[in-house]
């Protein structure tokens, strides 16, 4: 029977920490939340696990918030889509000017340039579907702009 001294019990224990904080930071990407304002519907945006940062995919996912203890137990609807960049920003815009507020995704690309990219999508109770994307805008150019404008507005 072999003995094992106090600095390689050590040593094996630090082995293990770092081999499944390495494991689990390749699976953290960005997630963001917010609530559909004057909704009881929360949307969350997710980059794909185990994905690189700069490409890959994000899911949005609506839920119906019933108890703001678990405002993420009723999911309506979600779709996953792809992504040339890191997921930047949830935000909540009137992008067609017909008074109800679109979910917007800023993406921004891991390149020099920096542009941006935005998909928007209607959120209702009955689900989520796309409503407009812009994609290769120069970095100072304001996305929910550029979608009111893809759409002729």
């Amino acid at each position: 029977m072999t003995r094992s001294t106090g600095w390689q019990c050590g040593a094996l224990v630090l082995l293990l920490a770092a081999a499944g904080h390495a494991a689990l930071g390749h699976q953290r990407g960005t997630v963001l939340t917010g609530t559909v304002p004057g909704t009881d519907l929360a949307v969350t945006v997710a980059e794909g696990p185990a994905e690189p940062r700069s490409i890959g995919s994000y899911a949005v996912r609506v839920y119906e918030v019933r108890d703001n203890t678990f405002p993420y137990d009723v999911l309506v609807a979600g779709l996953v889509r792809k992504r040339d960049g890191g997921v930047e920003d949830l935000r909540f815009a009137d992008v067609d000017g017909n008074g109800h507020v679109e979910a917007v995704v800023v993406i921004r690309s891991a390149g020099s340039g920096g542009y941006v990219s935005a998909d928007a999508f209607s959120v209702t109770r009955n689900g989520i579907r796309l409503f407009g994307a812009v994609e290769h805008l120069n970095a100072d150019v304001d996305p929910i702009e550029a979608l009111r404008g893809s759409r002729g507005r």
